[in-house]
């Protein structure tokens, strides 16, 4: 948040938070929208060229737990301010839940054997 208001900032700092089940591919995912009032984003600014790891970070978890279906977009809103759109899968049953485990840990061992 230190980066979406001027230092020092003395006034109410409005951060909002909405989720909402949507459908996309015949599968429910939860919508996460993350907002706040600040100053924006810069005009060249993209999740591909930034050089802080907070949101990369963010990022490549969601993809590693979740896979390529899922995503997180981050753009500057109409009203001024940035806006965050996470989207992640829905997991209602054990089974669904236990295919999660596995494909992560299926990651983590690649990862590991990939490394000296």
């Amino acid at each position: 948040m230190r980066h979406g208001y001027p230092s020092p900032y003395k006034e109410t700092i409005y951060i909002g938070v909405e989720g909402r089940i949507i459908e996309e591919a015949h599968q429910p995912m939860l919508e996460l929208f993350v907002s706040d009032k600040g100053i924006g984003l810069a005009d060249e600014w993209s999740i591909e060229t930034c050089t802080g790891i907070g949101i990369k970070n963010v990022e490549e978890r969601i993809w590693m737990y979740c896979g390529d279906p899922y995503r997180i977009q981050i753009r500057n809103r109409r009203e001024g301010g940035v806006g965050v759109q996470i989207v992640l899968p829905i997991i209602e049953e054990e089974h669904e839940l236990q295919q999660w485990i596995r494909k992560q840990q299926e990651w983590l061992d690649g990862y590991k054997g990939g490394q000296s």
